[in-house]
């Protein structure tokens, strides 16, 4: 499978179509699955989504799937919660939560979506290495909102890769994510995403990714609507 178009005994994306060259009869033939458009319960088409939607219908299509009920399927589709999660629209401005983001690899599906980021990264780094995932989106990154008991090798990278980048840490535990988003909101503009993908484990601070996510949305919630 493939994101791109596929060649022969490959899935993947022509255009706006989903194409099948693998289960056909033909090699020089190919077949629609499905069209971007059937991913609109999706906010953000990014291209590990693509990538995953060309295997999830490979396997399907192994499995006997017919491919009307994998366009079905896709239509009905909804990402879990914390997953590059809109939570609100406002001003120009999206809150996306990628709280499930809790390594570099994970973050960097994030991070390729989009142009202009206010980015709320760090926790536990776990050894892991920060610095490639900084260097590849220096130049989109506009503010860099620091959280984190490890904060060190963070702003460390950020130092190095990313000299332009507004750097803001967080250094008190106490309403944490109301300081973030208090922070955010003070610098976003229109045409910004304001991303929570940490690239970190979330145990420092939260009991989990998904309590990590839910304190972020709930802070949207609350400082974007305050009327402040």
């Amino acid at each position: 499978f493939t994101k791109f178009t596929p060649r022969p005994n490959e899935i993947g994306w022509v255009e706006e179509i989903l194409v099948d060259r693998a289960y056909i009869e033909k090699a020089d033939q190919a077949r629609e699955l499905a069209e971007l458009e059937d991913l609109a319960k999706i906010p953000f088409i990014s291209p590990h989504l693509l990538a995953n939607t060309a295997a999830a219908a490979a396997i399907t299509l192994a499995a006997g799937i017919q491919p009307n009920e994998i366009k079905q399927a896709l239509k009905h589709f909804q990402l879990d919660a914390h997953r590059i999660e809109l939570v609100l629209d406002q001003n120009d401005v999206r809150w996306v939560d990628d709280s499930k983001a809790t390594n570099p690899h994970a973050a960097n599906a994030a991070l390729s979506s989009f142009e202009s980021v206010i980015w709320i990264v760090g926790g536990l780094l776990k050894g892991v290495d920060i610095s490639e995932l900084v260097r590849k989106h220096a130049a989109k990154l506009k503010v860099a909102i620091v959280i984190g008991k490890e904060r060190d090798p963070v702003l460390e990278a950020l130092a190095q890769f990313a000299p332009n980048c507004q750097v803001i840490e967080i250094a008190h535990q106490e309403n944490l994510m109301f300081q973030v988003v208090s922070k955010a909101k003070s610098v976003a503009q229109a045409g910004d995403v304001v991303l929570l993908a940490p690239a970190a484990a979330s145990m420092d601070q939260f009991k989990d990714y998904a309590d990590r996510g839910e304190s972020f949305v709930k802070a949207v919630m609350e400082v974007c609507n305050s009327g402040d």
